[in-house]
């Protein structure tokens, strides 16, 4: 099943370095901008490569929108938007806490909003293109916005609720106390610091609660509170199959897609062509159908090696089972010398005669994932 990613990140940051608020930066975010904005970009790059479908966060005015168009250009976004790897979802609801304290009151409560930019998507996209450096002819923004409408997702507003009392809940079953929370103390007696964590809580509990109703999956889950939801698995698929992906990287000695674009080692505008390349739309498959559950480094390399030696061709017929150990003893060379696995011979050194390039050939018929991982990223690093 195809990994669709929930991407709030990037609205975070365009709404902290974009729009004037109450907090000014500092000067050192001021001169760090241009070296976090790369990060973000190669970082968001890297996932549209990975997987199949990006939704972003989006609160109010779609500001990441304009950001994409700025880095990105216009007609890479709607190509983005066209392939549906590219989806909004409009935040109109959220938790808040009060910050005084109030007796016999639970600090937290649920908001809603009801102004245009946060419950009409057009007028969302609008708004959010005010930001734009240049502007497009009003027949390209008309293309756009409504090809942006309709990857506009609207979450259940009823989930806001079930946030709250699901964290009322763990709150009462003393199932907070890492994050400093003991039931000990009432919750309404809690005071203005741990409320506020209550409502950080609550309000990635919400996410939490939106993510496992639309199956989305998190690509960094350090920042939220999953508390044991079980029946939330996937939200995990992304972060999980990243870094198994990773694994397979160091294995194979290639840098990740965020550094050869840090690197300039690629362009932006030939990731976003690399991402529609065949070989790409396969290995996107491989990796949420064979990676997107936690296995150790063991179980990884034999998801791996699995994919280049097919059960179903190759080693079936009697003529493999005969050149079996010296086919494998060939394989780990194709592979790379990395590999810890004691069924597989190094075979460092060895060079590949007419022979053996047939019996390898024979092997690897058809696609497999080192199609990715050598012949499109170490050609990118060669350059």
């Amino acid at each position: 099943m195809p990994i669709n990613v929930f991407n709030a990140a990037l609205n975070e940051f365009a709404r902290k370095y974009l729009v004037v608020g109450k907090e000014p930066l500092s000067s050192q975010e001021e001169r760090l901008f241009k070296v976090r904005f790369n990060e973000k970009v190669a970082e968001f790059i890297e996932q549209l490569l990975l997987f199949e479908t990006l939704t972003l966060k989006v609160y109010g005015e779609n500001i990441p929108l304009t950001v994409l168009i700025n880095t990105f250009g216009l007609r890479g976004v709607e190509e983005l938007l066209e392939c549906n790897g590219l989806k909004f979802m409009l935040w109109s609801n959220e938790i808040v806490y009060t910050k005084t304290h109030i007796p016999h009151i639970i600090p937290i409560s649920t908001m809603g909003y009801s102004s245009s930019v946060h419950s009409d998507p057009e007028a969302s996209i609008t708004s959010g293109l005010e930001w734009l450096k240049n502007k497009p002819s009003k027949l390209a923004i008309k293309a756009l916005i409504r090809k942006a409408v309709n990857s506009y997702i609207l979450p259940d507003n009823s989930l806001t609720e079930k946030a709250k009392n699901a964290t009322i809940q763990h709150y009462s079953e003393n199932r907070l106390v890492d994050f400093g929370l003991n039931s000990k103390t009432d919750i309404m007696e809690l005071d203005e610091n741990k409320r506020k964590v209550l409502g950080v809580i609550c309000n990635s509990m919400h996410e939490t609660f939106v993510m496992g109703n639309y199956d989305l999956s998190i690509f960094n889950a350090e920042d939220h509170f999953l508390l044991a939801l079980d029946s939330f698995n996937q939200i995990m698929q992304a972060q999980i199959a990243y870094k198994n992906f990773y694994e397979i990287s160091k294995i194979e000695k290639v840098n990740s897609i965020k550094e050869l674009l840090l690197n300039g080692k690629i362009s932006i505008k030939q990731a976003l062509k690399l991402r529609s390349n065949p070989a790409s739309l396969k290995f996107r498959d491989w990796l949420a159908d064979n990676l997107n559950t936690a296995k150790s480094r063991e179980e990884i390399i034999n998801a791996y090696v699995n994919s280049l030696v097919k059960p179903s061709g190759f080693f079936r017929t009697t003529s493999a089972r005969i050149l079996k150990p010296v086919s494998l003893t060939i394989l780990s060379t194709y592979i790379g010398s990395n590999f810890a696995n004691p069924n597989i011979g190094l075979g460092i050194g060895i060079s590949l005669s007419i022979f053996d390039e047939f019996i390898l050939n024979k092997m690897t018929a058809g696609w497999t994932p080192k199609l990715f991982m050598t012949k499109i990223i170490k050609e990118i690093e060669k350059k």
